[in-house]
């Protein structure tokens, strides 16, 4: 039979609704700590490794353009196509070629992302259901947007760890709030039983 919390939250609907219950929540929050852990123990490896990867996938994403290309002949935008494939590939050329010189527009760009994604998190925690540890998501958000402003602030430096640090803490911020809102709402369930 389902109850609902001391909040007016029925957890054991919500948890029918999302098939998602306390348990993925710590799950999820061990896995982003040992994301968090890996990183922190291969700062300057993981900014540039991002940097790599990101060359890449966009290398993957030319070539995809061209194959559409190959696959629509007829179509009467190609010309766009074929411009846009060019300018993706020679952009992943150049992040693979010189990670350092495409490093800043990258910077500027995850910093804009931390900031927005740390803004809809706390707002999140704002229109969520009063649930139990529902502050920790809020901190997680508040967390990421401080990330993302730390990003703004040391742009200009340019140390080769800051992307793999500030990513690394973040990690295991999240971490932590997803292995402590699992916990709260398991002991939330656990005391209306």
């Amino acid at each position: 039979m389902d109850r609902p919390s001391a909040s007016g939250v029925d957890i054991d609907a919500l948890e029918r609704e999302t098939g998602f219950g306390w348990g993925w929540f710590i799950v999820l929050g061990i896995a982003l700590l040992a994301a968090g852990a890996f990183a922190f123990l291969n700062l300057p490896s993981v900014a540039t490794t991002s940097l790599y990867a990101v060359g890449m996938f966009m290398l993957i994403g030319a070539v995809a353009q061209l194959a559409t290309r190959l696959l629509a002949p007829k179509w009467r935008g190609t010309g766009f196509l074929i411009s846009s494939a060019v300018l993706y590939g020679a952009a992943g050329v150049l992040l693979i070629a010189n990670p350092t010189l495409a490093s800043d527009a990258l910077t500027a760009t995850l910093a804009s992302a931390l900031i927005l994604s740390g803004v809809m998190r706390t707002r999140l925690s704002a229109v969520m259901p009063p649930l139990p540890g529902w502050g920790w998501i809020a901190a997680s958000g508040l967390v990421t947007a401080i990330a993302g402003l730390a990003f703004v602030h040391f742009l200009l430096l340019r140390p080769a760890w800051l992307l793999g640090e500030v990513l690394a803490f973040d990690l295991s911020f999240q971490g932590v709030s997803a292995v402590a809102f699992g916990l709260a709402l398991k002991g939330h369930r656990g005391a209306m039983s």
